[in-house]
């Protein structure tokens, strides 16, 4: 079955969708997370001028949307994730079929 898999087409077509995916969802990752430290800078940055209340509320809002989409990124990723084990094992089984239906049978 590995050796099928490999020579699979349709294997190998998820298998680079799936790489696809997970490269762009680590570079949205990658993206946002510049962000965060773009925004925490700029709190530093800020922190003169602003009263220690609005400080702490723009820290806190800051955490929240980190937090939300820290979320949101182990959803996409498990969703990846599901996705390829359901097609993976669509393919295993369409192959598995495919195999018993070329043996001869057994008398």
């Amino acid at each position: 079955m590995p050796e099928v898999q490999r020579n699979s087409t349709a294997f190998n077509k998820v298998r680079e969708e799936i790489e696809k995916r997970r490269q762009k969802l680590n570079d949205d990752l990658q993206r946002e997370q510049t962000r965060w430290r773009e925004e925490q800078q700029q709190l530093v940055n800020q922190r003169a001028s602003l009263s220690p209340e609005e400080l702490r509320t723009k820290e806190r809002d800051l955490q929240e949307r980190v937090t939300d989409s820290q979320r949101i990124f182990r959803d996409r990723s498990r969703n990846i994730e599901q996705a390829a084990q359901q097609a993976l094992q669509e393919i295993e089984q369409a192959l598995a079929v495919v195999i018993r239906r070329s043996r001869p049978a057994a008398r």
